[in-house]
């Protein structure tokens, strides 16, 4: 989960945190939104096949909570990361710095 959605976390009133929450969310969409239009390659990022930027892009689809629909609705991104969570390196470092469970 990202941190925007762990309001009570950081707010001493749960009722405060619908419009910052929400304008969380939507620049967070706006974001990946953004990074769909920007990649050039078929699995990769750049067009000149995978760079940094993969693992990158692809990290950050690990924590929103909503992350099938995330990738459902940006077909790029999906591809990228597919295609980056097949590399033993990136597996390696995301099993070892996984984000602990939380409690719905």
């Amino acid at each position: 989960m990202l941190h925007f959605e762990w309001e009570e976390s950081w707010l001493c009133d749960a009722k405060a945190a619908g419009p910052p929450k929400d304008k969380a969310a939507a620049d967070l969409g706006e974001f990946f939104d953004l990074m769909e239009d920007a990649i050039s390659g078929r699995a990769s990022f750049l067009e000149g096949g995978f760079s940094a930027l993969d693992y990158y892009l692809s990290m950050l689809t690990e924590w929103p909570s909503n992350r099938q629909d995330l990738l459902a609705a940006h077909p790029k991104i999906r591809a990228v990361y597919h295609a980056t969570s097949q590399r033993p390196g990136y597996r390696s470092a995301m099993n070892r710095h996984a984000l602990p469970e939380v409690a719905a």
